[in-house]
């Protein structure tokens, strides 16, 4: 048996028929799902990508997809996989350390994805190696490349050197944005045939009305690279110089990395009560927020994609994001660019949001279908399906 930690599934709708997995056809193409990465339920953009192009994938009649999973990982529970494709979980340690799941990544898994056509990774973590079976790695960004601080060195050090040793080795490379395959054939010298673009994608929502409430909203990991100090500067010189309706900021995500004191810094500019701090939320909190903000504000130093704003967008919520990298791509003619570094260029586009946010979303429809979730999901599909 190839694969003696495995359960098998025909679908999540049809779990009760398990035992006829024994019955399946033998010459289906099997396709390998690395998730090894994703360890615990707060996901965020990698495994958010991933649910998305899975929700809304095509019945495929002759392959099965075999999900490499932690022993611990929810995968039925996170993603919804849809009853039209067939796959199995595999069963692998759960892992202490980072170190642990990488060295099982390059030293066992080429030897337990033996048998299988392609072995895809959703992030940079897939095997150098892979004698007897083909890899694409989503490579979503080169931020580490642009952003000294992003990690510390030594993980820093780590994911640039796998970032250019899977973009070399990998048969293909998925990547988010035009400009992160600029990044990737500039940069790391791919080569720009073997690059292909599946964008993130978003949901259109069935809204009725919109409501644009007295605060301005940031989402993201608490990290250097999203600038997180140049927001709230802007905010604090948009109170005191433009509000005339007591706006808030609120700041929704995970602390990440850097240990940047943002509270001594609020504290300083003497705005603690118009500052708030969710902290990880789930996707249906995350929704309310969007839906009763006046905006959304993102000054990334540098974004492989940017989900924020095109989740935004799909809330009829205009956004104030950096002019550099992916963002002006994903926001196309919506919203207000800036300079990241300028909180006093960022203020006024506060102040001009905050008066007129409808103004802000010329184009919004036409920008959403770019990045609609159904030709995402078709076209990852056909990517895995013709390397």
């Amino acid at each position: 048996m190839l694969f003696p930690a495995e359960k098998s599934n025909l679908g999540s709708a049809n779990r009760s028929a398990m035992p006829g997995a024994a019955a399946m056809p033998k010459d289906l193409k099997k396709i390998g799902i690395n998730l090894l990465s994703l360890g615990s339920s707060q996901i965020t953009g990698t495994g958010r990508l991933l649910k998305q192009l899975l929700e809304y994938s095509p019945t495929i009649e002759d392959t099965e997809f075999l999900f490499f999973c932690q022993k611990h990982f929810d995968l039925e529970g996170y993603f919804r996989i849809p009853s039209g494709l067939r796959y199995r979980r595999v069963e692998c340690p759960s892992f202490q350390s980072r170190l642990a799941r990488v060295s099982y990544e390059q030293l066992v898994l080429p030897f337990k994805a033996q048998g299988l056509e392609v072995l895809y990774s959703p992030c940079v973590a897939n095997p150098a190696i892979h004698p007897g079976f083909r890899t694409i790695t989503f490579i979503h960004d080169l931020t580490p490349f642009f952003v000294r601080k992003k990690y510390g060195f030594v993980q820093q050090s780590y994911v640039r050197m796998i970032s250019r040793i899977l973009a070399l080795t990998s048969n293909r490379v998925i990547t988010s944005s035009e400009s992160s395959r600029t990044d990737l054939v500039q940069r790391l010298k791919v080569n720009a045939s073997k690059i292909d673009i599946v964008y993130n994608s978003c949901s259109l929502k069935d809204l009725t009305t919109t409501s644009y409430g007295n605060y301005f909203l940031f989402v993201g990991t608490l990290q250097p690279g999203k600038n997180l100090p140049s927001v709230i500067r802007a905010f604090s010189l948009f109170s005191e110089k433009y509000d005339n309706a007591d706006h808030r900021l609120v700041i929704a995500g995970a602390p990440g990395w850097g240990a940047e004191n943002y509270d001594a810094l609020i504290n300083e500019l003497g705005i603690g009560s118009r500052v708030s701090f969710t902290g990880y939320i789930s996707d249906s909190e995350l929704d309310k927020l969007y839906a009763g903000c006046k905006a959304l504000i993102l000054m990334s130093l540098y974004e492989g994609f940017g989900i924020p704003p095109l989740e935004a967008l799909s809330w009829n919520k205009p956004s104030i994001v950096s002019n550099t990298s992916s963002l002006p791509e994903v926001v196309g003619r919506t919203g207000i660019q800036v300079d990241p570094m300028n909180s006093e260029q960022a203020a006024k586009a506060m102040r001009d949001i905050a008066a007129a946010p409808r103004k802000y979303l010329d184009g919004r429809d036409e920008q959403l279908s770019k990045f609609a979730p159904d030709a995402q999901a078709r076209r990852f599909f056909t990517i895995l399906g013709e390397c």
